[in-house]
């Protein structure tokens, strides 16, 4: 409910306002970056531990495969047949959708880019 949540905030924001590109997949762009972060802060953080002599032109090539079906998994979970719809009418009016709510969301998504520096402080001690 709360990655719904998390996509809902971005899809009403694109919604309102009224560019002239799909606001669906801004909003898909957003959330499935997030997630692209969260995973490489995982794999950034385990890979030096695990796979210390992976070359690094392969491990780009991995993760972009992921990139891409996050991508799609995201594509399946909020947009196909219709759900960004669904979504909207359930949030529209739900106790979640607060100003406070929608400004958290907002801010998880800046601060996932500052997650990237954990692997290299993690490195540094």
């Amino acid at each position: 409910m709360i990655f719904r949540f998390y996509f809902f905030n971005f899809l009403a924001y694109f919604k309102r306002k009224n560019l002239d590109t799909i606001p669906w997949f801004r909003a898909i762009l957003l959330v499935s970056l997030t997630y692209i972060i969260l995973l490489l802060v995982v794999v950034g953080t385990l890979r030096n531990i695990f796979f210390p002599n992976l070359s690094f032109n392969l491990f780009r090539l991995i993760l972009l495969f992921f990139d891409f079906n996050i991508l799609y998994v995201c594509y399946l979970n909020y947009v196909k047949a219709g759900k960004d719809e669904l979504i909207m009418q359930e949030f529209t009016d739900h106790p979640l959708n607060t100003k406070t709510n929608r400004i958290w969301c907002w801010i998880i998504f800046v601060l996932s880019f500052l997650l990237l520096y954990i692997p290299t402080l993690i490195k540094k001690l």
